[in-house]
């Protein structure tokens, strides 16, 4: 008897929350042309628990998910916690596999397993976010050359394994990343080893941002009744991993002066303030540091599109800020570290927005202010011609799901 194909979603993480809040828009468009879709949860497969898991070796993970997500109903989720439950659950079903994993050194058991059932994988990228290359700051030669066998030196590990054919390589990545084409065909050797099909992606497809299939969706109602902050998780798994925790009194002034600046905006505009939060962030312990502020975890885009002044450090969900032309401040502190503020530099190059450090004493004309920010807005359509939707009107969801059943689902 033949197996039966599935499309499954294989992530490593705490719970299925993060992936729904960034993923949900296409999540629920999968499901809709999809007999059945499973979400396979891969965390107790992780070699080790490395800098970017909140999650210790010991904690039992679950399958809940937060009462503000709808999950349809021909969702399963499965979280396999040995070899045995995995190849159980495999008995019978051919999975084409969107693979949302790392390729970490802790990953590569994981990869290692999906090899061993022969699926068809393929990657879905498209944030419209552009950002630049980090650097490890973690105040000694070793830590810093660590972080870089588990990071970097890993996914050349994982490329020359899937040569060796020990570990699959993706067959396509979804992208909005123009840059990544460019690159192959400005570079001799890499177009060369890109026709020898050398890379871990065989295949790229250019899509437009998620951002822009949600607004073209249009089922957010539009308008200024709030100033937002995106507020920055300082305990950010990957932040960590890249420069150390920071001290508690930077912590302490960070927050002090984050929140004394969007005080002073409150004041000045008369609009109430929600403080959206990161999925992996701590929502009580915000609370704290926001005390007359609502604060707000996975509702970042339903507040985005209710904003009149979009407040933020480092966030790719900003992108959706831009697309709707609303005005943004970016704002920069002293104390989230030299990566958080390379990022935010890079995309106020990028894309003309306003800044301001929030040690700073803020000296602003009301009128002139709101002036500034809207004219800020002229420069915004090159950024999201060229990052957020480079394939035209195309909606990306849509060339997804073609593409999938076209490539493993069509029947002969």
């Amino acid at each position: 008897m033949k197996d039966k194909k599935y499309l499954a979603w294989f992530y490593s993480a705490e719970s299925m929350n993060r992936t729904l809040s960034v993923h949900s828009f296409l999540i629920d468009r999968l499901c809709e042309n999809f007999e059945k879709i499973y979400f396979i949860n891969m965390r107790n497969f992780k070699l080790f628990t490395d800098a970017t898991s909140n999650r210790k070796k010991e904690e039992e993970l679950n399958n809940e998910v937060d009462r503000r997500f709808k999950v349809p109903t021909n969702i399963e989720i499965f979280i396999p916690t040995t070899k045995k439950d995995l190849k159980d659950f495999m008995f019978g079903k051919q999975l084409i596999a969107i693979n949302q994993l790392g390729t970490s050194s802790s990953d590569l058991k994981i990869l290692f397993l999906l090899k061993k059932y022969h699926m068809k994988q393929v990657q879905i990228k498209n944030i419209g976010y552009s950002n630049i290359s980090e650097i490890p700051l973690l105040g000694s030669i070793w830590k810093n050359l660590l972080f870089k066998i588990n990071k970097v030196y890993s996914h050349k590990l994982v490329v020359l394994l899937t040569n060796l054919r020990l570990i699959s390589k993706i067959q396509i990545r979804f992208t909005d990343k123009t840059e990544i084409t460019k690159n192959i065909d400005k570079n001799y050797i890499k177009k060369i080893l890109h026709y020898l099909n050398l890379f871990y992606v065989k295949e790229f497809i250019l899509i437009n941002s998620s951002y822009f299939d949600i607004l073209k969706y249009g089922k957010f109602e539009i308008s200024e009744d709030r100033i937002v902050l995106l507020d920055y998780n300082l305990d950010h798994p990957e932040s960590v991993a890249l420069q150390g925790k920071i001290n508690k009194k930077n912590v302490e002034k960070h927050y002090y002066c984050t929140y004394k600046s969007v005080d002073f905006f409150l004041k000045m505009y008369k609009k109430k303030v929600v403080v959206c939060i990161h999925p992996t962030d701590n929502l009580k312990l915000k609370k704290k540091y926001y005390p007359t502020f609502d604060v707000v975890k996975y509702e970042t885009m339903e507040n985005i599109y209710k904003g009149f002044l979009i407040l933020f450090f480092d966030s790719s969900a900003i992108v959706n800020a831009i697309l709707l032309k609303k005005r943004i401040l970016c704002l920069i502190s002293n104390f989230t570290g030299k990566n958080i503020n390379n990022y935010s530099m890079n995309f106020i190059k990028k894309s003309g927005v306003s800044k301001i450090n929030i040690e700073d004493k803020i000296y602003l004309d009301k009128d002139k202010f709101l002036s500034k920010l809207d004219s800020a807005k002229k420069n915004y359509s090159n950024y999201i011609k060229s990052y957020v939707i480079p394939d035209g009107d195309n909606i990306g969801y849509e060339k997804i799901i073609k593409t999938l059943k076209e490539r493993f689902f069509k029947t002969a």
